[in-house]
């Protein structure tokens, strides 16, 4: 069943480009991760800046061995201090729906 994630980040004003560098150092290693189907950094700035992220994985085992790669590991110790909230993340199962 395909795994659907979205996380959002909300940065410190003072923190943006920090924030920034550290999830675009994400995109890269993820994308190539076995099970990986899409992995999207996108910024929104309406109300205040905010980046979240759109994953897609085969199954739940893919997102767990994202969860375990070291880069990974690394952001997830590094980014907390520079967020105004906690990272906000959505793990959804994907609804196929067949149309004629």
């Amino acid at each position: 069943m395909t795994i659907v994630v979205l996380a959002s980040f909300y940065p410190k004003p003072d923190k943006v480009d920090e924030v920034e560098t550290i999830l675009k150092g994400m995109v890269g290693p993820t994308r190539n991760e076995p099970g990986c189907r899409t992995y999207n950094l996108h910024r929104w700035s309406e109300g205040g800046i905010s980046f979240h992220i759109y994953e897609v994985y085969d199954a739940q085992s893919d997102v767990e061995f994202h969860r375990s790669m070291d880069y990974y590991k690394q952001y997830r110790a590094a980014i907390p201090d520079l967020l105004a909230k906690p990272i906000e993340v959505k793990i959804m199962d994907a609804i196929d729906v067949k149309t004629d």
